[in-house]
């Protein structure tokens, strides 16, 4: 599978890349995983129409659309640093599981505690 990765407010020029256009290319071709880094980006999704800045919110026109997205809280919320988000689609995340599977079973012992939490990849 191949990966688009795009930027969602970039740190020096806080840049937004068209994530609806973006999308329809990545639809376009199969096996595409698109992932967002809005890690500075990202809190502007709290900007709806009802916002003082509703400018703002629509920048985030299409974030919906992506496969993944990170985030980091430290960086515009104001959260204390090392505060991350990774987010996945009920499809991306069918799609993160296919990509790092290994079926290494060795890994997943049946007989551990708290088992029905285990994702692994057997």
């Amino acid at each position: 599978m191949n990966k688009v990765g795009v930027t969602h407010g970039t740190t020096v020029y806080g840049g937004f890349d068209d994530l609806v256009e973006i999308r329809r290319v990545c639809d376009k071709y199969e096996n595409l995983w698109l992932h967002v880094d809005s890690c500075w980006g990202g809190p502007a999704m709290l900007c709806t129409q009802d916002s003082k800045y509703p400018e703002i919110g629509q920048m985030t026109r299409g974030l919906e659309l992506s496969d993944s997205i990170a985030l980091d809280a430290h960086k515009m919320l104001g959260s204390p640093i090392q505060c991350a988000v990774f987010l996945m689609n009920g499809i991306g995340r069918q799609r993160l599981l296919k990509v790092n599977e290994a079926r290494a079973s060795y890994l997943f012992q049946p007989d551990k505690l708290n088992i029905e939490l285990d994702l692994g990849d057997g």
